[in-house]
């Protein structure tokens, strides 16, 4: 095997000199001091990171073993939100590049490990191989404190869940804003985690959120999403992937917890339909409808008891609330016992130890008083803007301005870049002005150098851009973040997809301090932290008079969303983005926002709504002379016939479109169009004249350095020569495109490759080399949660297990692939599995349970639709 195969690359990561070892696991230590020391039970109850005793023997070097890069990535994550909760920089990245960078031959196992995590991870349970439990929860809050009937009536509520009941559990946790919802939600399902195997998932439905809460449809996306389901089997239709999500978690046992909801309805197509689960739901409102019709248990917050809100004052402030107790409880009393309040209101304590807490009361109360003059208030939000007012009023004026438009930005959350372009501000300027903001409590880190904003305060900010800022300033300030996020994406486009360069819009550099993302890792990570914010702004911008903005993002991200399988995502840009085009009279755009369109309802397997929206966008390319674009809907046109099984149409449409990209002379479309012949002849037999077109495919794309589509095209050359008998030329092709994958981070591309070299190596007989590449391939699979690709390989290792005649665990993965197979409603994969396990039991004289299967696939529709290329 090759030095990179998998079973080498094994090998090379359980024998990793010593020293070297430990000269990393030093490097981590002395990470965990810079930090400030948090304690290993912190980071492990916050990070979801392994046990206190493990991560000692991790650090310390006892394993023997290089972590694995989940842990790494976490425990870097953890130690940088300590710090930055203590008003600490940590100059260590959790860029991988970084620890490649640093650590040499170690950071080229990581690398490995990235991308194999499962196969490091401590292997498997009942339910098969290499399985991925969501973990999503919100990292616990520090210093909690009280809520002890509330907490004991959540226990309940779980109690009464494991006895039995047949109805699905929902608890309600109702109260005002900055009431310390979420805070009691996500400390009650830390503490309760290990009833809960199969995961727990979290999602902010933003149902107050001033701009855009969160949709039904992107919630359900999200919680598909990490149950490891791939988008492109994510339906479409809202009912259709609400039943979906039900399917997903039938029989297990998994705690949801839904943050801010507005109503019912935006909760209820959220909830499983099995009572092994269990649903937490966070709202302002009382949500009487989930009460009585969904028999869900209300429980109402009100502010901290007395008591409880001194305790939290003490555990943030320490002994200077009990030198002064009656200016504690006066402190917390105009805070109103809410514990957002107090936090805030506590953080500048902390900044001025040298002021007395009945001092910094007295200060709190004249603005108090003076909001209560302006408003005529008396009421909770005056107590919490008069909180907030305080806090402001102290910060230095550039993390003041920051604080201001981060009210007014579209954003889901932000980073150090974004709030440089919002505000104007040099990289250093940024950086110095959130660690301001965080350590005010006015913004709250999540994960890496990523923080969000309180809806409450996102409210005041905004207030405080209409009090103090001009409306020209303003829209200034949205449009230089619009141009960074336009710019940014335009080059990691350029840096992901480069031969296809001139099919974007020419998009100049945001200005300094802009940063491009060199590699293709950082890249493509940048496009998957960003995605929801490219969302949101999109939305914005064309429906708040940048419509420009928003054609452009659409046009830009489209091969990135495409590859991706983000079709919701892409659904929400695409759709947006031609209204917009057609607001402006911006013909071209129209043309290439419905193809794209059609495009993506291709891909989920919506036919007749893809040819609709191609037949929409052809006359108007033919109308504004966009050959180019023509020959695209062309060609997409011809891969809905081919998935139809309609070839002559679809061959029609492919040599009209390779006519038109050889008069233009683009190679990159004509490299496309010919391949997608290749494949059509090969689905037809003809493979001499497949074989032809394949090769001419090859020639032109690498002429051009198309490394993406090279790949592929030696992908599908390998297909037609496995076909006619000639599996040594068939291994060579995979190899080579199994090479180009890793180099272009083809992540797809690896799987394909890897499976069809083990199918292989499984006929040739090298059944140790068979099952290694296909257990690789199930890894990576399993890892980017491409679930079409993990039942595929399933049913391989099945394959090659039964060409060993070891049929029990041919039976065991074919089980396991007609699982997954029914989950995502994948027919072929199904039937395949059917038959798999049919073939596995009549070999160990089983024939009435083998008769039973080969009847299920014979019911099934068995025609299969291999994946299109564009």
């Amino acid at each position: 095997m090759p030095d990179d195969d998998y079973v080498a690359y094994l090998a090379r990561v359980r024998e990793a000199r010593e020293p070297e070892l430990r000269a990393f696991c030093d490097r981590l230590r002395q990470l965990h001091l810079e930090a400030g020391g948090p304690t290993l039970d912190a980071l492990a109850k916050r990070g979801g990171l392994p046990s206190k005793s493990r991560i000692s023997e991790i650090l310390r070097a006892k394993t023997k073993t290089v972590p694995s890069w989940t842990f790494v990535q976490a425990f870097v994550m953890e130690c940088k939100r300590y710090a930055r909760e203590r008003g600490r920089l940590l100059s260590v990245s959790v860029d991988l590049e970084f620890w490649r960078r640093e650590h040499g031959f170690l950071g080229d196992v990581l690398e490995r490990a990235r991308r194999t995590d499962q196969v490091l991870a401590a292997g498997g349970d009942e339910n098969g191989p290499l399985r991925v439990v969501p973990r999503s929860l919100l990292p616990d809050v520090l210093g909690f404190v009280g809520r002890a009937g509330e907490l004991a009536a959540l226990s309940q509520a779980l109690a009464k869940a494991q006895q039995g009941s047949s109805a699905l559990t929902i608890s309600v946790l109702s109260g005002m804003a900055g009431v310390g919802k979420t805070a009691l939600a996500v400390h009650w399902a830390h503490s309760v985690c290990g009833h809960f195997p199969d995961g727990q998932l979290y999602v902010d439905l933003r149902g107050y959120d001033r701009d855009q809460p969160m949709s039904v449809d992107d919630a359900l996306g999200g919680l598909l999403r990490a149950l490891r389901i791939e988008e492109r089997n994510v339906p479409l239709d809202p009912a259709e992937r609400s039943a979906y999500l039900r399917t997903a978690l039938a029989g297990r046992r998994t705690l949801l917890v839904l943050d801010n909801a507005h109503s019912p309805e935006q909760v209820r197509p959220l909830l499983p339909g099995t009572p092994t689960c269990l649903v937490v739901v966070t709202s302002r409102d009382s949500l009487a409808g989930l009460v009585a019709r969904d028999g869900a248990q209300r429980i109402d917050l009100d502010v901290l008891p007395l008591p409880d809100a001194v305790d939290l004052l003490r555990s943030l402030l320490g002994a200077r609330v009990d030198a002064d107790p009656a200016a504690a409880t006066a402190f917390v009393e105009l805070c109103v016992r809410l514990p957002l309040a107090i936090r805030v209101g506590a953080e500048l304590a902390i900044a001025q130890p040298q002021v007395s807490l009945a001092d910094l009361w007295r200060d709190l109360a004249v603005d108090r008083r003076r909001l209560d003059l302006l408003t005529a208030g008396g009421d909770e939000r005056t107590a919490v803007r008069a909180v907030f007012s305080w806090s402001y009023r102290h910060l230095p004026a550039g993390p003041a301005r920051a604080f201001r438009l981060l009210g007014i930005s579209p954003c889901v959350d932000g980073d150090f870049y974004a709030v440089a372009h919002l505000a104007g501000m040099s990289l250093d300027q940024s950086q110095h002005a959130v660690a301001a903001l965080a350590r005010a409590h006015l913004v709250q880190f999540t994960v890496a150098d990523r923080f969000t904003m309180h809806d409450l305060l996102r409210v005041y900010g905004a207030e405080r851009v209409a009090e103090e800022d001009v409306e020209t300033d303003t829209r200034a300030a949205l449009e230089g973040l619009f141009d960074y996020y336009l710019s940014a994406a335009a080059a990691a486009m350029d840096v992901l997809y480069p031969h296809e360069r001139h099919q974007r819009p020419h998009i100049p550099h945001a200005r300094a301090p802009f940063r491009l993302p060199f590699e293709s890792a950082q890249a493509k990570t940048w496009l998957d932290n960003e995605r929801a914010n490219l969302v949101a702004i999109t939305i914005h911008a064309a429906s708040h008079g940048w419509p420009a903005h928003a054609c452009h993002l659409a046009a830009v991200l489209r091969r990135y969303l495409d590859t991706g399988a983000h079709y919701i995502d892409g659904l929400a840009i695409h759709s947006h983005a031609l209204q917009a085009a057609i607001d402006r009279g911006d013909r071209y755009t129209e043309a290439l926002t419905l193809h794209n369109l059609g495009r993506i309802h291709s891909r989920v397997g919506h036919r007749s709504r893809a040819i609709a929206y191609y037949q929409q966008a052809l006359p108007i390319r033919q109308q504004i002379g966009d050959r180019a674009g023509e020959s695209d809907t062309l060609n997409n046109l011809g891969n809905v016939y081919r998935h139809q099984r309609k070839h002559d149409q679809a061959l029609e449409h492919y040599q009209q479109a390779l006519a038109i990209v050889a008069e233009l002379g683009d190679a990159s479309r004509e490299g496309i169009a010919l391949h997608n012949i290749g494949i059509i002849l090969r689905e037809l037999e003809s493979y001499d004249e497949a074989l032809s077109h394949l090769e001419r495919a090859l020639t032109i794309t690498q002429s051009i350095g198309n490394r993406l589509i090279e790949g592929n095209i030696l992908q599908s050359t390998g297909v037609v020569y496995s076909l006619t008998g000639h599996t040594i030329k068939a291994l060579d092709h995979y190899h080579r495109a199994l090479t180009i994958a890793r180099q272009v981070d083809d992540r797809v591309g690896m799987i394909d490759a890897m499976r069809s070299i083990g199918n292989a190596h499984s006929r040739l007989e090298s059944h140790d080399t068979a099952i290694a590449y296909l257990e690789q391939a199930l890894a990576i699979a399993t890892q980017i949660a491409n679930a079409a690709a993990e039942c595929d390989t399933l049913n391989e290792l099945g394959m090659a297990y039964q060409r060993q005649e070891r049929f029990d665990e041919a039976l065991r993965y074919h089980q396991l692939a007609l699982r997954n197979a029914t989950d995502i409603n994948d027919t072929h994969q199904r039937v395949r599995a059917h038959l798999g396990i049919a073939a596995a039991l009549e070999a160990g004289g089983r024939d009435a349970e083998a008769r039973t299967h080969r009847q299920a696939a014979a019911a099934a529709d068995a025609t299969y639709n291999p994946p299109e290329v564009e």
